[in-house]
């Protein structure tokens, strides 16, 4: 059983007149869901799965008299898990996402003329994985792989501001003989950062 959910949310309002502008607020989410479930059951045989989640988010808006805001996200998330042997039950469990969250969120706003530039960016997944092995002869291996970059640039006469965020999380697993093992992973990785410049 496997299943794969990607979504994406953009959104840009600007709000101005003939005299002046601003960005009032710019938004940006992500979320990259990766779930799979494998089993290698009583007799020789081998099993293996590979799924990949990308999304890449960008946006741009401008006003006159140098009111200008961007924002770019990148994710990727890789599960891989196999099983080999020649009796015995395998089992491999795999999970990515959010962890409540989106796994990827920015926002920004920006004042007219000198007024205040905010900027903020979450960012984080949970990732679990569970193998089994029982007795007999095999092998069981699991890979999960995500990586998460944000930048956020936004300017006005007043100035400027920018913020850059690259994180990258890896878990790896095996059991290998003739013994039974079990082995469980987690990992969790939270990044968040946040700026106001008056």
């Amino acid at each position: 059983m496997f299943k794969v959910i990607a979504s994406s949310l953009a959104i840009a309002l600007l709000v101005g007149s003939s005299a002046s502008g601003a960005i009032t607020r710019q938004l940006q989410e992500f979320e990259i869901g990766l779930d799979h479930s494998m089993e290698l059951s009583d007799g020789p045989g081998t099993v293996g799965d590979m799924q990949v989640g990308v999304v890449s988010n960008n946006q741009a808006a401008g006003q006159p008299g140098g009111i200008i805001g961007v924002q770019q996200q990148q994710g990727l998330a890789l599960q891989v898990g196999a099983a080999r042997g020649v009796c015995g039950r395998m089992e491999v469990e795999q999970d990515i996402s959010g962890g409540g969250p989106p796994m990827g969120s920015q926002e920004q706003s920006i004042g007219e003329c000198c007024g205040e530039i905010e900027q903020e960016a979450n960012h984080g997944f949970v990732g679990n994985q569970t193998l089994e092995k029982d007795c007999g002869p095999g092998t069981v291996l699991g890979v999960q792989v995500v990586g998460i970059r944000h930048r956020q640039l936004a300017g006005n006469p007043g100035g400027g501001a920018g913020q850059n965020s690259t994180m990258v999380g890896m878990q790896v697993a095996g059991a290998t003989g003739m013994g039974s093992a079990e082995v469980e992973g987690s990992a969790m990785i939270e990044s968040v950062q946040e700026q106001s410049l008056n």
